[in-house]
């Protein structure tokens, strides 16, 4: 999608990523779920989903004071700081198999996990009829997915083993942009439609 001009007024501004997204699905063809860019797209995803799982829960003994916004120090400083709460290994996962806003995205997941000692196991699977269009992140072609994803296999547990997410919708809507860096394919961002059912 072309970016406006240095001349254009200011109210015709660039769309943001998901926009862009949604402009390019609309013209979008649909695709097999066994084309090459939606078995990526999965075997990326299930790679995000395996380093998830992953993750390691923090010791988080002794009561922090909450900040007035009523988060905690521990909270803000994770924002700031997540490569102290998540191992080099993670991180470095992540980097591998994704950038952008996914990559933003997911530290913050596995950051929220380590933090409160969540674990995931289990694995989605893309079902359907998935929609391929190509596109742009960030000024480089992309390819741009919507996939519905079946995560009844996905199991969230906190940190006493109770299952988190039992009663929630196993399947949805996701659009990914995958773009190519340095020869190997990532996920550059995942979003979601305004309606997720699928």
């Amino acid at each position: 999608m072309a970016q406006p001009s240095a001349s254009s007024n200011s109210s015709e501004e660039a769309l943001p990523e998901n926009n862009q997204a949604a402009s390019a699905l609309a013209q979008a063809t649909e695709a097999k779920s066994d084309a090459d860019e939606v078995k990526k797209t999965e075997e990326l995803y299930n790679q995000v989903e395996e380093t998830l799982s992953k993750v390691p829960p923090l010791d988080v003994s002794g009561a922090e004071e909450l900040s007035p916004e009523g988060s905690t120090a521990q909270d803000d400083k994770a924002l700031a700081e997540p490569s102290s709460y998540i191992s080099p290994e993670t991180m470095s996962q992540l980097e591998t198999i994704t950038t952008g806003s996914a990559l933003d995205q997911y530290i913050a997941t596995a950051t929220e996990y380590a933090m409160s000692g969540w674990h995931v196991e289990g694995s989605s699977k893309v079902i359907g009829t998935p929609k391929i269009a190509d596109g742009e992140y960030q000024g480089q072609k992309a390819k741009i997915l919507e996939v519905c994803l079946d995560s009844s296999q996905v199991k969230v547990f906190d940190s006493s083993g109770n299952l988190m997410n039992s009663a929630q919708a196993t399947r949805s809507l996701n659009i990914f942009t995958l773009i190519e860096d340095k020869g190997t394919w990532k996920i550059a961002s995942q979003d979601f439609p305004n309606n997720a059912d699928c």
